[in-house]
């Protein structure tokens, strides 16, 4: 089975040809100039909101033309307007589950959205109560999704487990170290059920690893590989 992996093309198209029996997106494929602009100060939610769908329904419709099942993960470039690409994702057939499974071709494909764990926060965003809350409330969600998983063939996460193709650089904007910023929660439940596959994204890493038996992959924009 030859698959498309995909991650973080930030409203870049990559180029595709040949047949392709499977694609999976590992997040953050819509397009955060606008947005950013709005954080600094210089736009409005409205230009980020539609740069976001609109770049969004871009990409998916021309990974559509490979006439083949696609599963999506979303990273943190979709969540400013989130249940719009859901919507979108709804409106185009695609294949989207929030902390589920997916069973495409007797693969079982589990779907992982960005999230916030509450040890991230207390190290890189101490004085930010309300992201420390978040990610005590990510956590307990996440677990409790986790804990009905008994099998699952491939995991789509937008994060990378801890320790794995997650060394974050230094952001001075953001007041961020250098250090890994991946999810412990992550890398515990691929070493319990050892999955053949993960693939993820949000630093901008290419690269493979193996966590125990399974692959790790960023696939960055664009990697096809064969399963």
């Amino acid at each position: 089975m030859k698959i498309l992996l995909s991650a973080d093309t930030h409203g870049k198209i990559p180029e595709i040809s040949g047949k392709i029996d499977l694609a999976l997106i590992a997040g953050d494929f819509a397009k955060g100039d606008a947005l950013r602009k709005m954080i600094f100060g210089k736009g409005n939610p409205e230009d980020a909101k539609k740069e976001i769908i609109d770049s969004s329904k871009e990409f998916l419709s021309k990974i559509k033309k490979l006439n083949s099942p696609i599963v999506v993960s979303l990273g943190n470039a979709e969540e400013f307007c989130k249940e719009e690409v859901i919507e979108l994702l709804k409106e185009m057939n695609i294949n989207y589950i929030k902390n589920g499974i997916i069973k495409i071709k007797g693969i079982k494909i589990l779907c992982i959205d960005f999230f916030v764990e509450e040890w991230w926060a207390k190290k890189y965003r101490p004085s930010r109560k309300d992201t420390i809350k978040r990610g005590r409330k990510n956590e307990e969600e996440l677990r409790e999704a986790l804990s009905k998983v008994e099998e699952v063939d491939i995991i789509l996460s937008h994060l990378p487990p801890y320790g794995v193709l997650d060394m974050g650089k230094p952001n001075e904007y953001l007041k961020l170290e250098a250090g890994p910023i991946g999810s412990k929660i992550l890398r515990k439940f691929i070493i319990e059920k050892k999955p053949k596959l993960v693939v993820c994204g949000h630093l901008h890493i290419p690269g493979k690893e193996r966590l125990g038996k399974t692959l790790i992959i960023n696939p960055g924009e664009k990697k096809i590989i064969e399963l």
